[in-house]
């Protein structure tokens, strides 16, 4: 069966949600006087969407103690970029949105952030963004991307304009520790600059007629707009479900036009139906990693290292 397999709810990333964070930080009291995060319920057990680890972190995330988020996921360790003895500001919400955390946005954590005004930062909102003509049906809610593709964490610097936007939230919030903030916002910033400059050095290689990609879902937007790569096919346009016979007979076809030689799996889906471009095409299989860490790497940075060395291997 073709699917999402189940990704192993890793550990607390709450450390790792703070690397903006200022350890002598004062934590403010929400309403009541709370200063536990009290206004914002536990995570809720997300549901298992295909290409997505909805809840897992890879959409919304609450910082404080409303970071008791699950999962191994980038966008976790994007949201809270702070210092792993830190503390923050108790009793706010930062999230992606663009359909990427159903379970928020029309769930408890919602409505308890709303009722309590708790503060919060919808990151969709904040940075400039690639509208893709594409509606996804996941049965339960949809993707629609004509307003955006959600995937900018794929792009280093869309994600220095990501640590940006938190930098001046917290701040905000924490007038006291914008020095702080601002500081650590800068050295991130900086080791992404560079990752950035990293993989054009050693993407620079790959002749263009190689720069053409087929990857298990829809996720590579801002990468292949940033890296000058075209995404040709997709194995799984609907993540939630399995590939119709039309659309495998399109894709064999798409790879033997394109002369692709190598799809990118990812490790939270079901390998098995490749097993049929392998034989029919006979391409080799490769891995990237979009929203979960997988138990290859253990941070964002490792994990665009990662992708960049298995392009390298690949189309090279």
């Amino acid at each position: 069966m073709l699917g999402q397999r189940g990704v192993r709810p890793g550990r607390d990333l709450g450390r790792q949600a703070r690397r903006l964070g200022r350890p002598d930080a004062g934590r403010p009291a929400g309403p009541g006087g709370r200063r536990d995060g009290a206004g914002l319920p536990p995570p809720p057990h997300p549901p298992a969407h295909g290409g997505h680890a909805h809840g897992e972190a890879g959409g919304g995330l609450g910082v404080g103690r409303a970071s008791r988020h699950r999962g191994d996921d980038p966008l976790a360790q994007i949201n809270g970029i702070g210092s792993h003895d830190a503390s923050l500001p108790d009793d706010q919400l930062i999230r992606n949105a663009l359909y990427l955390e159903p379970f928020i946005e029309a769930g408890a954590w919602r409505r308890a952030a709303s009722d309590a005004a708790i503060p919060q930062l919808v990151l969709a909102d904040e940075v400039a963004l690639i509208a893709v003509d594409q509606v996804i049906d996941h049965g339960d809610h949809v993707h629609d991307l004509r307003g955006g593709d959600p995937h900018v964490w794929l792009d280093p610097l869309k994600t220095v304009e990501v640590v940006a936007v938190i930098e001046t939230h917290l701040a905000g919030l924490d007038p006291a520790g914008a020095a702080t903030y601002a500081a650590n916002a800068d050295t991130y910033a900086a080791e992404l600059v560079a990752l950035d400059a990293a993989y054009r050095a050693a993407l620079a290689p790959i002749p263009p007629e190689a720069r053409k990609l087929v990857v298990a879902h829809d996720a590579y937007t801002y990468f292949a707009a940033r890296y000058g790569f075209e995404v040709v096919g997709v194995v799984l346009p609907n993540p939630d479900g399995e590939p119709s016979a039309r659309e495998i007979a399109e894709l064999l076809g798409t790879i033997e036009e394109t002369g692709v030689s190598v799809i990118f799996a990812e490790p939270q889906f079901d390998g098995g139906i490749l097993e049929v471009f392998v034989q029919e095409n006979g391409v080799e299989i490769g891995e990237l990693l979009t929203d979960a860490f997988a138990d290859r790497v253990t941070s964002y940075v490792d994990l665009m290292r990662y992708n960049r060395d298995s392009l390298v291997t690949h189309l090279n």
